[in-house]
C-alpha cells in the first residue's frame, strides 16, 4: 500500500458508517458518493504524485460507497507549506519546531532521531511501548527496540526549539 493511502486506509470503516447514517432505508443497490481530503503534504515519490492528488477509489463490487480522494497540497514542497502558514497566519503545531514532519508519536516509519524526540517528550507513551515489547517478546522494529529508545531519550541534551519557517528555506 503506498504511504499515502495509510490515512485513507484508516477511515475505511469511518466512511462506511457514514453511509449507513446517510442512508438508513436504502436498498442494496444504492450508492454514496464521499469526497476525502487529506492535509498531506511531501509525498514520497514523485512519480506517485499525479496520481495520487485525486483520484477514484475503486468501489469493491460489494461496496456501497464510492470515495474520491483529493489531496490539495500533497505535490507542495515543504517551502511552500511554510510559505502559505506564514502568509495566511494559520496555527501550526508547536512539535515542528523539533522535528521535520509529524505523523505518530512513535511510528515505526520514523527515523531515529523523531522516535528519541517522541520518547523524550511523550515518556509514559515510550514506557507503554516498552512494556508491549516485554509481554508480547517482539522488538518495535526488527532493529530497534524501544528501550534504546528511552534510553537515548534520557541521556540526549533537551531538545532546542528550531524555526520551521527557517528550517523550510534549508
Amino acid at each position: 500500500m503506498p504511504h499515502y493511502d495509510l490515512g485513507m486506509a484508516g477511515a475505511e470503516p469511518m466512511l462506511t458508517r457514514c453511509h449507513s447514517a446517510s442512508t438508513p432505508e436504502a436498498s442494496h443497490s444504492s450508492r454514496t458518493s464521499i469526497t476525502g481530503c487529506q492535509q498531506t503534504a511531501f509525498g514520497p515519490d514523485p512519480a506517485t504524485w499525479s496520481s495520487a492528488r485525486a483520484g477514484s477509489g475503486s468501489p469493491r463490487p460489494h461496496s456501497k460507497r464510492e470515495v474520491d480522494r483529493w489531496l490539495p497540497i500533497f505535490t507542495w514542497t515543504r517551502a511552500q507549506v511554510w510559505k502559505e502558514i506564514r502568509r495566511s497566519g494559520l496555527p501550526w503545531h508547536w512539535a515542528y519546531q523539533f522535528v521535520d514532519r509529524l505523523s505518530c508519536i512513535e511510528c515505526v516509519m520514523s527515523p531515529f532521531r523523531q522516535l528519541v524526540i517522541g520518547a523524550y517528550f511523550n515518556p509514559d507513551l515510550a514506557l507503554a511501548y516498552q512494556s508491549a515489547e516485554a509481554s508480547t517478546g517482539h522488538s518495535f522494529k526488527p532493529d530497534l527496540t524501544m528501550s534504546e529508545v528511552i534510553n537515548a531519550a534520557r541521556t540526549m541534551p533537551a531538545p532546542r526549539p528550531r524555526d520551521p519557517f527557517q528550517l523550510a528555506q534549508a
